[in-house]
């Protein structure tokens, strides 16, 4: 996900939220939020990734990125109808 003043994430691994309301969001590792960095629960391998938001959501009730230092979005448990991650190839463009 990016922003005219905020360029797409280099970070290979997303995630897409498929919401009830029909709509999906998208980000990558490195911009969920809080921002808590890779260690040993959170690395950075895909399933780890997956891991750690399937953990937010059980414990949180809700998972949040930010695509802007200005900007955080919360989506909250009940919001997410299912979830989608994947492992984008570092040297091919984005589509």
């Amino acid at each position: 996900m990016s922003t005219p003043d905020h360029p797409e994430s280099v970070d290979p691994r997303h995630v897409t939220l498929h919401l009830t309301a029909q709509t999906t969001v998208e980000f990558t590792a490195d911009q969920a939020w809080p921002r808590h960095g890779d260690y040993s629960r959170f690395g950075i391998d895909l399933a780890s990734f997956a891991e750690e938001i399937s953990r937010r959501l059980r414990i949180d009730g809700y998972v949040g990125f930010s695509i802007g230092e200005e900007r955080i979005t919360v989506v909250p448990l009940g919001a997410i109808k299912r979830i989608d991650f994947y492992q984008s190839r570092v040297d091919s463009p984005p589509s």
